[in-house]
């Protein structure tokens, strides 16, 4: 299993990097929060576009108006991998 691994980044992926430990001071400064979208009183939870792509706009694409429109929490997962097992690290 380890050989498939090394040939498929070795094909699909270059510039192979872990992510910078310096984005863990950024992750602790987004702020969840619960919420109502305007056309339903279902409560939701997450993050505020406007606020993360302050913080991470590597992680909020932008419309074609150039306004963040939605968060890759799937991104969004990785930093907090990243900033767990350095916090487990020290």
């Amino acid at each position: 299993m380890m050989t498939i691994d090394l040939v498929a980044e070795s094909l699909y992926k270059t510039d192979i990097k872990p992510i910078c430990s310096s984005m863990n001071d950024l992750i602790l400064q987004l702020k969840p929060v619960c919420f109502k979208y305007k056309n339903s009183d279902t409560v939701a939870y997450g993050l505020v576009e406007e606020q993360v792509y302050k913080i991470l706009p590597q992680i909020t694409p932008l419309d074609q108006n150039g306004y963040p429109y939605t968060i890759n929490y799937d991104l969004l997962c990785l930093f907090l991998l990243q900033f767990i097992q350095d916090k487990f690290a020290n």
